[in-house]
């Protein structure tokens, strides 16, 4: 089996480091944090990741003892010096030290700290910093990349997850550790995210009639969906036996389908017998498709058939 690369992103919040099982306190928060780095080796046995630790052994645990090839840490470093106090710079740098000094367990190549300089709570400003601070850097790719939404300000959460799916999509699964128990959580929100893009997607090819578009999405994985297209552009191409086909195989695998199912596999049913009022209808729409479309050659080809049938 193929070696996967695996990259986890983290937001580092102001109770992601633990000292002496507390976390630091968080009105000096960077002048306890500096203090900290400048003694790493007498506090170092000491220090704790309790939202990182549990969500780097899930990963590499989910993926078969397939180790993490790179942690990104991001961190405030506000320009404000009115914030700067609660700043997580420092604490970022030194939970990247305690990775590469004792995580090889669970990391293959080591960690990345990535500063955040603007006021962590504006959403807007966010987004904009993630997508190019965080995500706009050569070293941010993966087979699977996992987002850690745990620590951090909201809309740093919020950031970290709508600019990691809408980089990565279906390679990107966000992380929740629960601060009470350390239990991992994965969550659902890609697949939502995704889930409604696809549909809007899938919208705008239905209203242009491009069936096949959906059809032969290989990011679709309702196969209900991908039948049904698939029997709507054969149907389409006049192949009446293979849009029936089609039909009865999500009927055959598919409970609980839409009522328009069943109307649409009955009319399947006799174009399949070339019932000639039915045949001679489909044409008609067919044509009225490809002009609606701008197919003007093709328009014309039915324009000829449905005067020879008429005749």
């Amino acid at each position: 089996m193929p070696s996967i690369e695996i990259c986890l992103i983290a937001n580092v919040g102001q109770r992601d480091l633990h000292l002496h099982g507390k976390p630091l306190d968080k009105v000096a928060l960077r002048a306890e944090a500096e203090r900290v780095l400048r003694e790493m080796v007498e506090l170092g046995k000491h220090l704790s990741m309790p939202m990182l630790d549990p969500a780097m052994e899930f990963i590499v645990s989910a993926n078969g003892g397939t180790k993490i090839n790179r942690v990104i840490l991001v961190g405030t470093n506000q320009e404000d010096e009115r914030f700067r106090p609660g700043d997580t710079i420092p604490c970022a740098e030194i939970m990247r030290r305690l990775i590469l000094s004792s995580r090889q367990d669970f990391v293959a190549k080591g960690a990345t700290v990535v500063p955040i300089r603007s006021a962590p709570h504006l959403y807007d400003r966010m987004m904009t910093l993630y997508r190019a601070e965080v995500f706009g850097h050569s070293y941010v790719h993966g087979d699977k990349v996992y987002l850690l939404c745990t620590g951090g300000t909201p809309a740093c959460n919020t950031a970290l997850m709508v600019a990691g799916i809408e980089r990565f999509r279906e390679r990107c699964q966000v992380l929740h550790v629960s601060e009470g128990n350390g239990g991992v959580v994965p969550l659902s929100v890609g697949s939502i995210i995704l889930g409604t893009y696809r549909r809007e997607a899938h919208k705008r090819l239905l209203d242009s009639y491009q069936f096949d578009a959906v059809a032969s999405d290989s990011e679709e994985q309702n196969e209900a969906v991908k039948l049904i297209a698939e029997a709507a552009a054969r149907r389409l191409n006049f192949d009446f036996e293979g849009s029936y086909m089609a039909l009865s195989q999500v009927r055959g695998r598919h409970a609980d389908l839409p009522s328009e199912v069943d109307k649409v596999f009955d009319e399947s049913v006799c174009l399949k017998s070339a019932d000639r009022d039915r045949v001679m209808r489909e044409l008609y729409w067919n044509g009225r498709v490809k002009w609606e479309t701008s197919a003007f050659a093709d328009f014309l080809g039915r324009l000829w058939r449905l005067i020879e049938e008429s005749l």
